[in-house]
């Protein structure tokens, strides 16, 4: 009774602290497709995986099949209006980390790409901003400052890069320290009083 009631305990608690971030990865390994003579790409309004979701109010998103010279060995996004805006953010609208992204430059073609990222707060401020350039040196992860933690939504312009692999987790409610203490607490306090009236 005794060893059911203290793996209970150790459980619970496990629980409570596991639970807070989720961590994950948007691959667009589900959009891989050979193509066929007559298709080398395919648009797209938006897309969603992992619980987040990458939208645009100018244009579509686009995706190289693996028959088309674009393609670089990855169904990553691109967008099809330059200077298109994409957005990041959770499904169900927390806060999230973003962490890394993949970035290379459209058609490998001789040119500089500079690329921005935004991260706005709920109320929709900036809070962070950091930007990258890119030179048709092939697949580069880019890794976010802190200033990219806890933000509501991302937003970047589209000219001349696609991405892949947004490293990411979403935020949620964690209990302080204290609360938990005083959680563990209440529950060794409920089991000694369970035992002591079966004693």
């Amino acid at each position: 009774m005794k060893n059911k009631m203290l793996k209970g305990l150790v459980a619970s608690f496990a629980i409570l602290i596991n639970v807070g971030v989720y961590a994950g990865i948007m691959n667009f390994d589900d959009l891989e497709d050979p193509g066929s003579p007559t298709t080398n790409f395919v648009e797209i309004n938006s897309y969603s995986d992992i619980g987040f979701q990458l939208t645009t109010a100018q244009g579509a998103f686009s995706y190289w099949l693996q028959n088309e010279q674009g393609y670089n060995n990855s169904a990553a996004l691109f967008h099809q209006n330059e200077g298109g805006v994409t957005r990041l953010s959770a499904l169900d609208g927390s806060l999230f980390n973003l962490l890394s992204i993949d970035l290379d430059t459209i058609y490998r073609l001789d040119m500089i790409v500079p690329v921005e990222f935004f991260g706005y707060d709920a109320n929709g401020f900036q809070v962070a901003s950091q930007s990258i350039t890119l030179e048709n040196d092939g697949w580069i992860t880019f890794n976010f400052s802190s200033a990219f933690s806890g933000v509501s939504y991302v937003e970047w312009s589209n000219e001349g890069h696609h991405f892949d692999n947004i490293s990411l987790n979403k935020v949620t409610s964690v209990p302080e320290p204290s609360t938990l203490a005083v959680f563990a607490l209440g529950i060794m306090g409920l089991a000694f009083r369970k035992l002591n009236k079966q004693v």
